[in-house]
């Protein structure tokens, strides 16, 4: 299978595109953060290995269908485990 837009890759390339709008307008407005760049770097990191996982995924799965289910349960237990943290 050539490689395709999924729900993973999708959802990995909004998160960088926010993040790094978020920070970079608070940074504009004096808002500094502790870890700030840190936390640039974590979620590269992390949208990073979403796009290797989606990677490999089309690579050894042929079948659009179960990419997608296997990357919106992926999507779905960080978004999960996102706020199990923050709470």
């Amino acid at each position: 299978m050539k490689y395709r837009p999924t729900v993973l890759n999708i959802s990995a390339i909004i998160v960088l595109i926010y993040d790094g709008y978020k920070y970079f307008k608070d940074f504009l407005n004096d808002i500094h953060y502790q870890y700030g760049a840190l936390a640039m770097f974590m979620t590269g990191m992390i949208v990073f290995s979403g796009l290797l996982l989606d990677y490999i995924l089309q690579k050894k799965i042929k079948k659009y269908l179960i990419v997608n289910l296997v990357g919106l349960l992926v999507v779905l237990v960080f978004i999960f485990f996102d706020d199990a943290i923050v709470t």
